[in-house]
């Protein structure tokens, strides 16, 4: 009984981003973090400055992108992968963000089997609905342009979703977590967030559907802290909705 004590004792805990973990008495607990310990915030009036930072990048970003679609629209991936390096800039000199949370180590089984159930019985439900309303939309993308699908769905991971899941969980929930202590808090503005990020496609699908996926994917980040599993999820469900032909509505060469 004291060999099985003792093997209980070393199994590793899972990590979890809203919980406090064993740190160095020199490192700010992640528990109650103090706003000026993340890079470039002040001493002072820290919680109002990244306040106004967070809505300057996460709301008035997508409000000038909007504004100015018709003559960006061919910068949209270049300017989100910019946005992500400057996030993971920002993420990688902050003492309180691991370097290894970039990609993170394998997520528990349970977590994937309980992503891949949500996302496959979601799918399924979303081909069925299309199926019914708009048949002639069903599987129009690859079957008219299979090379440009195959093309999106190799780069589309890569590209697009990694620095979205960097922008929008990773360093939304670790760096604007003096300003939004609570977990249900984090993960609500995450979602809607990342939903209105979406508005500069000009139409309401993008947004809606981007809000409904946003509060999965925070979700999914709240509970196992794997930016891996959660971009994971993320290209699933990005992947399918080009396949079965709701790409058009997140296409950004459409809006030109």
């Amino acid at each position: 009984m004291c060999l099985e004590s003792r093997r209980a004792d070393l199994r590793p805990l899972p990590f979890h981003p809203d919980r406090p973990v064993p740190t160095d008495p020199h490192v700010p607990s992640a528990s109650s973090p103090s706003p000026s310990t993340r890079p470039l915030v002040p001493e002072r009036g820290g919680r109002l400055f990244l306040a106004v930072e967070g809505s300057l990048l996460f709301i008035g970003i997508p409000a000038a992108l909007y504004l100015l679609r018709e003559s960006l629209s061919h910068l949209v991936i270049p300017i989100l992968i910019g946005f992500g390096l400057f996030c993971g800039a920002l993420l990688g000199v902050d003492p309180g963000f691991g370097r290894s949370r970039f990609w993170g180590a394998l997520p528990a089984w349970e977590d994937v089997r309980s992503v891949l159930v949500r996302t496959g019985a979601g799918a399924g439900g979303l081909t069925a609905v299309l199926w019914i309303a708009t048949p002639d939309l069903l599987l129009s993308f690859p079957m008219q342009r299979p090379f440009i699908w195959g093309a999106l769905l190799l780069g589309y991971p890569l590209f697009s979703v990694y620095p979205q899941e960097l922008i929008f969980r990773a360093f939304f929930f670790h760096r604007y977590r003096p300003v939004l202590s609570s977990p249900a808090a984090r993960v609500v503005a995450s979602a809607l967030l990342f939903g209105w990020a979406h508005v500069l496609f000009g139409n309401w699908t993008a947004p809606l559907l981007s809000t409904t996926g946003g509060f999965l994917f925070a979700w999914t980040y709240h509970r196992t802290g794997s930016l891996r599993l959660v971009a994971i999820e993320h290209a699933l469900w990005g992947g399918w909705i080009f396949t079965v032909g709701l790409g058009r509505y997140f296409y950004s060469g459409a809006l030109g």
